[in-house]
């Protein structure tokens, strides 16, 4: 499956996401949620495979962008 990509419009100067370069790798599928810590606070992870193709989603898009799978790209066709 392809990625799709998309760009944000360019934010104000002056703004804080103004000199952010920040990447977004979005993909849907089965996790794990769990508790990393042991003591009250309320820390959690997600762990599994479709984590791991997000995190590849995020690597593989251009600064200011948002790159998501197709399969998670129809279940939000229409939304955005």
């Amino acid at each position: 499956m392809a990625p799709h990509c998309q760009s944000r419009p360019k934010p104000r100067s002056g703004s804080a996401a103004a000199s952010s370069d920040i990447r977004i790798g979005i993909n849907s599928g089965e996790v794990m949620i769990g508790r990393i810590s042991g003591d009250l606070s309320m820390d959690c992870t997600a762990l599994g495979h479709d984590v791991g193709v997000a995190q590849t989603m995020e690597r593989l898009a251009e600064p200011r962008h948002i790159c998501l799978r197709e399969h998670t790209a129809r279940l939000v066709e229409g939304y955005f």
